[in-house]
């Protein structure tokens, strides 16, 4: 099932919660997207920023080296990881179904996904 059909299906998706961790995000965003076989180029970038404690096996998730703390973005590449997370983001909200967005939940900063795109509701009060 396409990314697009299952957000619609369901009204919407949680992609992470709980956390600004880029590491934790880029992490997720890379194993979502070898997930799906979106965008090799933004998949690597996202490898490019990592450190790993022991071999990556090329086309593997990296949830595993994450969650034996085998990988680690060093202090030299954070301000590109959160260009990168920047970027996974752009693409993400590129790929939303008509009437949804890519971001942050309203009212919660650290829960990411695709949500619909609420219309403001107008209300009028009545003159007395």
């Amino acid at each position: 099932m396409s990314i697009q059909k299952l957000i619609t299906q369901y009204g919407s998706l949680t992609f992470s919660e709980a956390t600004l961790n880029p590491e934790h995000l880029l992490v997720k965003a890379h194993d979502f997207m070898l997930g799906y076989n979106l965008n090799p180029e933004l998949r690597n970038r996202i490898i490019s920023v990592f450190y790993f404690r022991r071999p990556y096996g090329v086309g593997s998730e990296l949830w595993p080296y994450g969650f034996l703390g085998q990988l680690y973005i060093p202090e030299d590449k954070l301000e590109e990881a959160h260009d990168i997370w920047g970027a996974v983001c752009d693409y993400f909200d590129s790929i939303s179904p008509p009437g949804y967005y890519f971001g942050t939940l309203e009212g919660d900063g650290a829960c990411f996904g695709w949500f619909p795109i609420m219309k403001e509701s107008v209300t009028h009060e009545k003159a007395t």
